[in-house]
């Protein structure tokens, strides 16, 4: 697929970027970044962790490691994901539940923490 140079330079931004940090988490609802904000003491994990919310997601919740991009680049971002999916330091959340559940619906039936959520997610 040839992407034009304009666009080719932003996707290597989005690479670049990924490959600097140890993971990357990606939140595409509301719902979901909520857990973010549920008191989680993200300073006890030693890796260097970049967020970003996604379009759907609400601007309530802010801090250094939380990135927020354009709508244009979330689209391409998810299309990065699907390239980087074999890594283990890019993870995509969603409320998609046609598949299989995302971790938080562990905790929202109450069979992990929160805390083991995020322990579990980030290792």
């Amino acid at each position: 697929m040839l992407v034009p140079v304009y666009n080719r330079q932003k996707m290597e931004r989005l690479e670049q970027l990924i490959l600097t940090v140890d993971f990357v988490l990606f939140f595409l609802h509301t719902k979901d970044i909520q857990f973010l904000q549920q008191g989680i003491c993200l300073e006890n994990i030693e890796k260097n962790i970049f967020v970003i919310p996604g379009n759907n997601c609400c601007s309530c919740c802010d801090a250094p490691f939380i990135k927020r991009i354009s709508k244009e680049n979330t689209e391409k971002l998810i299309r990065l994901y699907y390239m980087y999916e074999f890594t283990d330091n890019f993870s995509m959340i969603t409320d998609d539940n046609t598949s299989f559940p995302n971790i938080f619906n562990y905790v929202e039936t109450g069979l992990l923490t929160l805390q083991e959520a995020w322990q579990a997610l980030l290792s």
